[in-house]
């Protein structure tokens, strides 16, 4: 069996005309599918028998070069992957062989077109896969996950099955979207999340934000729940600094006194009593978090206030209505407090000067209440009113 798929795998590559010639041969295709089964179902019973894994190996090479060579031949190889809603599918993810499971990832992700796509996130076993794939990713550092978990995302259809996935997974997720948020892309590449997907992780957001409050200890590494509602806000961050999806921040009202009160709420904590909220302003807490050897990255709270803060700003930034808003919940001292030293925030000051620069850029009330903070010495640092461009006579 496994010399037959060497074969097939050989001659299908690159070559459109012995592709095109197997699919039109229905009696070849009925072997392969007949194969193709009895592998699948022999391995899912038997992982260590190895010439089973040997000839599976061979023939998910032969279908990727099958559907790499003559695309017509997609829906033929996808329904024998997705055959009994994606279980056969979901068991070669999961199987304890790596090659197997790298093999069957590149064939699904050749076979994903936008049908497909639709078609995976709203079958009953949605969930089951994109756990597997993102299991693969965490473990393996797979390529070919990482591209499927992509489209995903950039898929309406995403945000029915989200919360149906572990927390774990979500994570994940959320850790491809906001890594992808960083990147620059070409004018015609598709969004690097979809806006049903950036609206769910707005009200996740505000439905959980207030859980960090309470964890006035640090929480236990790797806590999924709490590392969620953390890369809930990265995402965020990131997606209302993007120019393709800040518009959808427009009208975020809501959102933003949330963020707002929880940043006051945090840095009062952290200033009551000594909590994972209280700044980390040793020396040695600095060096630590350069090198990456310090506890303080491990914490729940590490970037938390910043990213407030980023979020703040960049709702802020030639919005007048988000403008006045912060000046009338009493933001700006709050904001201006927080720009203070903190390993556990880095960069924290840098984005409180960005996040005044923007709530002060056109509006003169604003000014004034910096203006006045000023005077009287509630601000005092001189370099960083003169680097925010205020002058006071």
């Amino acid at each position: 069996v496994a010399d037959f798929f060497r074969f097939l795998r050989n001659a299908f590559a690159g070559s459109s005309e012995n592709t095109a010639a197997a699919t039109r041969n229905e009696m070849l295709m009925q072997s392969v599918k007949t194969l193709v089964k009895g592998l699948c179902e022999l391995h899912i019973k038997d992982h260590l028998h190895a010439e089973c894994v040997v000839g599976l190996r061979c023939c998910l090479q032969s279908l990727g070069n099958l559907v790499c060579s003559h695309q017509s031949s997609e829906s033929l190889v996808w329904e024998l992957l997705t055959a009994q809603e994606y279980q056969m599918c979901t068991a070669l993810l999961s199987s304890p062989d790596v090659k197997v499971r790298q093999y069957t990832s590149m064939v699904l992700y050749n076979c994903l077109s936008p049908a497909h796509v639709e078609s995976l996130l709203s079958s009953a076993g949605s969930v089951a896969m994109i756990e597997s794939l993102a299991d693969m990713l965490a473990n393996t550092e797979s390529e070919w996950s990482l591209f499927i978990l992509e489209r995903l995302l950039q898929h309406d259809g995403l945000v029915a099955v989200f919360q149906k996935l572990s927390a774990r997974c979500r994570c994940v997720l959320l850790d491809i979207a906001a890594d992808n948020l960083t990147k620059t892309c070409g004018e015609d590449a598709p969004l690097p999340i979809s806006l049903p997907f950036l609206e769910h992780a707005q009200s996740q957001l505000l439905e959980r934000v207030w859980t960090m409050t309470q964890c006035l200890e640090a929480a236990a590494a790797g806590d999924p729940e709490i590392s969620e509602i953390c890369k809930l806000l990265k995402v965020l961050c990131l997606a209302s600094a993007h120019e393709e999806l800040k518009g959808s921040f427009a009208d975020g009202s809501e959102l933003l006194a949330t963020a707002l009160e929880v940043l006051k709420t945090v840095h009062l904590l952290g200033k009551s009593s000594e909590n994972t909220f209280t700044p980390a302003q040793r020396l040695d807490d600095f060096t630590g978090v350069d090198r990456g050897t310090s506890e303080l990255t491990d914490h729940h709270s590490f970037g938390f206030k910043r990213d407030l803060v980023q979020l703040i700003g960049n709702m802020c930034h030639k919005n007048r209505k988000h403008q006045d808003m912060i000046r009338n919940l009493d933001g700006i001292p709050i904001i201006l407090d927080v720009c203070n030293l903190d390993a556990k925030n880095p960069f924290i000051i840098q984005h409180v000067i960005l996040a005044i620069r923007n709530l002060l850029e056109g509006n003169l009330e604003n000014q004034a209440v910096v203006g006045n903070l000023v005077q009287r010495g509630a601000v005092t640092d001189s370099p960083l009113i003169k680097e925010m461009g205020i002058e006071i006579e």
